[in-house]
C-alpha cells in the first residue's frame, strides 16, 4: 500500500522539506565541505612524520681487479673483488615542522574565510530553496481552489446552455446564441480538465521538492483562506542577509589570497631530523650482514628567486580577483535592498488589494447569480450575461492569485529573520 501523508499549513511544507528534503541535505553537506578544506590548509603549518623502508636485491654485483700484492700476492697478479651484497635495505623517519611559513599562513586564514563564506551560502541557498518549496506550496494551494470554483463554472455553464436551448426550442433565441452557450460550456469543461492536470503536476512537484516518493499519496489539508496576513517583520538590514555577507566573506578570502601571493617571496624556515637504518647481507631478513644507522637535525631556509614570472602573474591575478570581489559585495548590497523593497512593497500592496479583491469577488458572485435568473427570464440578452460571467471568473481568480501572493511575500521576509 502506498504511503499516506498530510500536509495542513505552509509550516508543515517548510518543516518536511527541512527534514527530509534531498536537496536541502545536499545544500547543507556543501556548506560542510569548505571545513574540510579549511582544515587541510591548516593542517600545512603543523609537523609532519614520515617513514619509509626500501629492500633492493641485486641480481649482478659489480666487479673490479685489484693487485693482488695488497693482499699478500704476488707482484704482478690481480684478485676480482665483488662490491656489495646481494640484498640492499634501508629504513628510515623524516620530521619536519614549519616555523616561519608566511604564505602557508595566509592560505590558511584565506580557506578560513572560504569556510565562513560556504557557510553564508548554504544559508541563502536554503532560503531560496524554502522559497521555492513555498511558491510551490502556494500555488498548488491556488490551483485546488481554481478546480472547486471550475466545477462550479461547469455546472453554471451547463445551466446556461440548457436554459439556452429551452429558448432556442421555444424560438426565443437565435442560433448563434445557441451555439455560444454550447461553446462557453465546453470551453469551461475543457479549462477544468487543464486544471485538474497542472494541480496534479504541481502536486508531484512538491512531492519531489520536500523528499517524497512519487507512489507516495499527499493530501493537503489546507485552504489559501486559513491564512491571516500579519504585520510584516521590521526593516531587514541588506548587509547581514546571507548572501550579502557570503560576498564580503569573499572579499576577506580574496585579500588573504593576495597576502598569500605576495608572501610567497619571503624565506621559509622549517625544523627537520631524519633518522636511517641500513642492512647489507646475501639472505633477506638473515639477520646477518652489515649494518649501520645515522641521524641528521638542523634547520632549513629556502626561498624563491625566479620562476618564469609564474609567481609575478599570480600576484597580478590574486590583486583582480580581490577587485572583482569587492565589486560583487557592493552590488550585493544594492540588489539586497532592492530585492527586499520590492518584497515589502509587494506585501503591502497585495494585503491591501486583497481586501478589495474579496469584495470584488464577492460582487461579481451576486451579480452572477441574479444575472443567471435575469436571464432565465428574459430580461437581459446573453451577451450581458457573458460579460458578467467573465467578470465572475476574473474576481475570483484574482482574489486567489492575490492572498497566495500576499502570503508568499510574507513567508520570503519571515525566512530573512
Amino acid at each position: 500500500m502506498a504511503q499516506v501523508v498530510t500536509i495542513s499549513s505552509l509550516d508543515e511544507a517548510l518543516a518536511m522539506a527541512k527534514h527530509q528534503g534531498l536537496k536541502y541535505n545536499q545544500i547543507q553537506m556543501q556548506g560542510q565541505l569548505s571545513n574540510y578544506d579549511s582544515k587541510i590548509a591548516t593542517s600545512a603549518l603543523m609537523p609532519s612524520l614520515a617513514m619509509s623502508a626500501q629492500s633492493d636485491y641485486n641480481l649482478k654485483l659489480p666487479v673490479q681487479l685489484i693487485p693482488a700484492e695488497i693482499f699478500g700476492g704476488a707482484p704482478g697478479t690481480f684478485n676480482e673483488v665483488r662490491f656489495g651484497q646481494d640484498w640492499n635495505s634501508n629504513a628510515g623517519a623524516n620530521f619536519e615542522a614549519p616555523i616561519f611559513h608566511a604564505d602557508k599562513f595566509a592560505r590558511a586564514k584565506a580557506a578560513s574565510k572560504t569556510r565562513d563564506q560556504a557557510i553564508e551560502d548554504a544559508k541563502a541557498n536554503t532560503n531560496n530553496y524554502l522559497q521555492l518549496v513555498s511558491r510551490a506550496y502556494l500555488n498548488l494551494l491556488v490551483l485546488r481552489e481554481a478546480s472547486i470554483l471550475n466545477s462550479e463554472l461547469d455546472t453554471t455553464a451547463t445551466e446556461l446552455y440548457n436554459t439556452t436551448k429551452a429558448f432556442y426550442e421555444q424560438q426565443l433565441s437565435s442560433k448563434v446564441e445557441l451555439n455560444r452557450a454550447e461553446n462557453l460550456m465546453l470551453s469551461t469543461l475543457q479549462q477544468t480538465k487543464n486544471v485538474i492536470a497542472n494541480t496534479q503536476v504541481a502536486l508531484n512537484q512538491l512531492k519531489a521538492l520536500v523528499g517524497l516518493q512519487a507512489s507516495t499519496e499527499l493530501l493537503i489539508n489546507d485552504e489559501l483562506n486559513k491564512y491571516v496576513l500579519e504585520n510584516a517583520p521590521q526593516e531587514i538590514s541588506a548587509e547581514n542577509r546571507s548572501k550579502t555577507k557570503s560576498a564580503e566573506l569573499a572579499v576577506d578570502a580574496a585579500r588573504w589570497n593576495l597576502k598569500q601571493q605576495n608572501w610567497a617571496f619571503l624565506p621559509k624556515v622549517s625544523f627537520n631530523s631524519r633518522y636511517a637504518f641500513a642492512n647489507q647481507s646475501n639472505q633477506l631478513f638473515s639477520g646477518q650482514g652489515t649494518n649501520f644507522n645515522y641521524g641528521t637535525v638542523g634547520l632549513s631556509v629556502s626561498m624563491p628567486l625566479f620562476k618564469g614570472f609564474s609567481q609575478y602573474n599570480q600576484q597580478k591575478k590574486a590583486k583582480l580577483q580581490l577587485n572583482i570581489a569587492s565589486s560583487q559585495w557592493q552590488q550585493s548590497i544594492i540588489d539586497s535592498q532592492e530585492e527586499l523593497s520590492e518584497w515589502r512593497i509587494k506585501f503591502e500592496d497585495k494585503k491591501q488589494s486583497g481586501q478589495l479583491a474579496s469584495r470584488r469577488d464577492e460582487l461579481a458572485e451576486n451579480t452572477l447569480n441574479l444575472s443567471l435568473l435575469s436571464y432565465n427570464e428574459g430580461v437581459i440578452s446573453l451577451n450581458e450575461l457573458f460579460n458578467i460571467y467573465n467578470e465572475y471568473v476574473q474576481a475570483r481568480n484574482n482574489r486567489l492569485q492575490t492572498t497566495a501572493d500576499a502570503v508568499l511575500y510574507l513567508e520570503y521576509l519571515k525566512l530573512e529573520q
